[in-house]
């Protein structure tokens, strides 16, 4: 009788975990229709990722790193005159693990581009004592990561919003100041990776912004924008 309990026991419990399974996949592929769909109705091209492109966007995602490997998902495409534009998930390849680090990120790569290697963060952008230590403490982390991290007394308001980091602060604190604050000072929650001939950004924050058509759409515009306002020389 105990044996007979004990197999029923196990049976329900595998029972349990194919059902886990199923809706967990299920699950799955509706999140990739949905994105599929969001990003078809806004003019991009679904295609199957490639090793090349995989590491060439995480190349400039992972700076100042440079040995990871990456993985492309929900990967689609839309061409423009001098640029092509990417919507995609970023998925981490290390130490036999993998993990998510971003989602429904937009990608510019454009020979038009020359960008010297920096990365933007957002800040905690409401008012009180709590967010303001909550970015010191944010700008002591980003600082010891990466070699330097700049300051824009000249702008408040995009100081307010961003911390902008990179390892050559003359050239990069140059070609900032002139470009994107105009871009992104009434802006919040993004994070922007440079370097060469593309940038990435990325929606931090609201998780519904992830897969909402209109903020997706708002996201590829602003990546334009940002496109527009850095091609050329510097």
């Amino acid at each position: 009788m105990s044996e007979m309990f004990t197999a029923l026991v196990l049976l329900g419990l595998l029972a349990l975990f194919a059902i886990v399974i199923y809706l967990m996949v299920r699950s799955e592929r509706r999140q990739l229709a949905q994105k599929e769909a969001v990003a078809q109705v806004i003019g991009f091209t679904s295609m199957t990722p490639d090793e090349d492109l995989s590491q060439r966007i995480g190349q400039i995602y992972q700076w100042p790193r440079r040995d990871d490997r990456f993985a492309l998902h929900a990967l689609s495409r839309q061409q423009l005159s001098g640029a092509t534009i990417y919507l995609f998930d970023l998925e981490r390849l290390s130490s036999g693990e993998s993990n998510l680090v971003l989602e429904r990120a937009v990608a510019i790569l454009s020979p038009e581009l020359n960008l010297p290697p920096f990365a933007i963060y957002p800040k905690a952008d409401v008012p009180g004592w709590v967010a303001e230590m909550g970015n010191r403490a944010l700008t002591k982390l980003i600082a010891r990561r990466h070699s330097a991290v700049l300051s824009f007394p000249e702008q408040p308001e995009f100081g307010r919003r961003y911390i902008v980091t990179a390892d050559d602060l003359e050239s990069v604190g140059l070609f900032v100041r002139r470009r994107l604050p105009p871009v992104l000072s009434h802006t919040g929650g993004l994070h922007i990776s440079a370097g060469g001939q593309g940038f990435i950004v990325a929606e931090w924050g609201d998780r519904r912004k992830l897969t909402d058509r209109t903020a997706v759409g708002e996201r590829v515009a602003l990546a334009i924008r940002i496109w527009q306002a850095c091609r050329g020389s510097w």
